[in-house]
């Protein structure tokens, strides 16, 4: 049975994040899940919801993730937004974090790092927003 374990997917992201050196150097304890502070401190990162597909196949059973990490940070170009964009691939880039919160025995594994984009955020006028891919699964 395919089990969605999003919540704890997304815990764990957030947690690997404040553990890197490279993140941590950029964004501090700064790294929130959907809801980041009303008028946060930049810069950041947010982990808007996943995109989770159920797999089934003969002797697998488990789920699919799309995983998209916002990181928002100030400059007069891309720069920081790059930096932090690629701290992010790079500390998540084919990694396997144990869900250690999850109610079951459950790995996030083969974490593929997918791509990222980074566009001028519309909010701020300094404001840039490196938008982070990733892939990954779960069998429990």
């Amino acid at each position: 049975m395919a089990r969605d374990a999003s919540l704890w997917v997304r815990k764990a992201l957030q947690s690997a994040q404040k553990a890197d050196a490279a993140v941590a150097a950029i964004v501090g304890a700064r790294v929130y899940g959907q809801n980041p502070p009303a008028d946060p401190v930049w810069p950041f990162t947010k982990l808007p919801p996943l995109t989770v597909v159920p797999m089934r196949a003969t002797g697998l059973d488990g789920t699919r993730y799309s995983i998209r990490i916002s990181g928002f940070a100030k400059g007069v170009d891309d720069t920081e937004a790059a930096l932090l964009g690629g701290a992010i691939s790079a500390c998540l880039d084919g990694r396997s974090i144990a869900l250690t919160e999850a109610p079951w025995p459950a790995r996030l594994t083969d974490i593929r790092w997918t791509g990222t984009d980074i566009i001028r955020d519309p909010a701020e006028a300094t404001g840039w927003h490196a938008i982070v891919a990733f892939e990954g699964v779960v069998t429990a």
